[in-house]
């Protein structure tokens, strides 16, 4: 086994690099981080903590930097493809922040573009490396529930404030590609398929022209349904259920929980609860991809995956 660690840049002083990407890429152990690239001091001089070798007031100096090896890109959502391809062509690895591209022909040019210069690509999916999910995978895989009947998700939480850059139409705003993006990728998961049919109700707001909540509707094969609720206006709450022919299988959990959650199964024997140890999964994250581009192994979120988001994405975002 290798000790050597891949050299990671942060394109960005987003407070998700701040708050959890870096200080789970530190926790990684074939990771280093070498730079951190941010256009205001202000934000910069937050990212001193964590001692990076160098600090950058441009993006295209980070990229210039024969240390760094891998990107972090949490830059917004309408910046993703730009920068993405940038740091590929400069023969950067990347993982790039969810949703991997505005829309499907987007992640199409961001696949094409790691393919053209031989670097693993990767969406920041973390959860789908998470304990919950994973034990939720592996109950209903052992028939916990019977047939899959239906599944509903339902995310959402009241502290967006007017100034949020999430409330942006101009740069990619709107619940459904900040929290919809999830709701699809846990549907599409555990289905294991595509939907074949889908209507969307969103709310948009009257000042900020962006989906603030919505609501969606999909079919399946089989007679199969999935539903989920989204929104940046309604009391926080964040609650997967599966329904099956044999048993309901409920995680009443937020995607980024950690330490200890209980499952709740609900069959013919009745209601019990199955405790998971959350472990924190921006870590594993950072070391899967660390691993890709190490020892060549393939990315845990595949491109194929992504791309089937982004289809899904541009559906729901045309209000199907």
């Amino acid at each position: 086994m290798s000790d050597r660690k891949v050299g990671w840049g942060v394109l960005s002083c987003a407070n998700i690099a701040k708050d959890r990407a870096i200080p789970a890429l530190l926790q990684a152990d074939n990771a280093q981080l070498i730079a951190v690239a941010g256009k205001q001091e202000s934000r910069r001089e937050a990212f001193r903590q964590f001692n990076p070798k160098r600090m950058y007031d441009n993006y295209e100096a980070l990229l210039a930097d024969p240390e760094v090896e891998a990107i972090y890109l949490p830059l917004p959502n309408f910046l993703h493809k730009e920068w993405a391809i940038k740091a590929m062509d400069a023969g950067k690895h990347v993982l790039c922040e969810k949703p991997l591209g505005m829309n499907a022909a987007e992640v199409q040019e961001m696949i094409d573009a790691a393919k053209r210069n031989n670097v693993v690509l990767a969406e920041a999916f973390s959860y789908l490396q998470g304990d919950a999910v994973l034990k939720a995978k592996e109950l209903v895989e052992a028939g916990a529930v019977g047939n899959i009947r239906h599944i509903d998700v339902r995310y959402s939480f009241d502290g967006v404030t007017p100034d949020d850059i999430r409330l942006s139409k101009y740069t990619g705003g709107g619940v459904i590609y900040d929290l919809g993006c999830y709701c699809l990728s846990f549907i599409r998961e555990i289905m294991g398929e595509e939907p074949t049919d889908m209507v969307v109700v969103p709310g948009v707001g009257t000042t900020t022209l962006v989906d603030e909540h919505a609501m969606c509707c999909m079919k399946f094969s089989g007679g199969k349904t999935a539903s989920f609720y989204a929104a940046f206006d309604s009391f926080t709450d964040s609650v997967r259920t599966i329904v099956g022919d044999k048993g309901v299988l409920v995680i009443p959990a937020r995607y980024h929980e950690f330490g200890e959650i209980q499952l709740i199964l609900t069959d013919k024997d009745g209601r019990r609860t199955i405790p998971v140890t959350c472990h924190n999964h921006y870590i594993t994250e950072f070391w899967e991809f660390g691993e890709c581009v190490l020892t060549g192994k393939k990315p845990v979120v595949s491109l194929d995956y992504s791309l089937g988001n982004a289809r899904a994405l541009d559906r729901a975002l045309g209000y199907a």
